[in-house]
C-alpha cells in the first residue's frame, strides 16, 4: 500500500520530493555508517585479510554469499525469536527453583 492509496490528495510533485528527501537522508545514512564501520573492520581484519575479502566475493561463490547471508541470517534470527519465549520460560523456571531450594525466594 503506497503513500498515494493512503492519502490519494497527494500529487506526483509531492511524492517526488518525498522521494528526494528520503533518498537523500539514506544516502547521508549509509555514508556515516560506511565510515563508521572502517575502523571497526581494522580492529578485526589486517589488510590483506580485507584484501583476501575483498578477492573472495568476487568470486561466484563470494558474490552468491554477499546475496544469500542477509537471508540466512534473517531466517536464523526468526527461528531464534521463535524460540526464545520457551528459552526463557525454561530458564525463569529452572532459576526460580533454585533459589526456592536454597531459600531465596517464595
Amino acid at each position: 500500500m503506497g503513500l498515494r492509496s493512503k492519502n490519494p490528495k497527494i500529487d506526483a510533485e509531492t511524492l517526488a520530493e518525498l522521494r528526494r528527501e528520503f533518498e537523500r537522508i539514506l544516502v547521508g545514512s549509509l555514508v556515516m555508517d560506511m565510515t563508521d564501520s572502517a575502523p571497526i573492520y581494522a580492529r578485526y581484519f589486517t589488510v590483506q585479510e580485507l584484501r583476501e575479502l575483498s578477492a573472495f566475493y568476487r568470486t561466484p561463490t563470494g558474490a552468491k554469499a554477499l546475496t544469500v547471508i542477509p537471508g540466512v541470517d534473517a531466517e536464523i534470527q526468526r527461528h531464534l525469536a521463535a524460540r526464545q519465549p520457551q528459552f526463557t520460560a525454561m530458564a525463569n523456571q529452572a532459576i526460580t527453583a533454585i533459589l526456592q531450594r536454597r531459600g531465596f525466594a517464595q
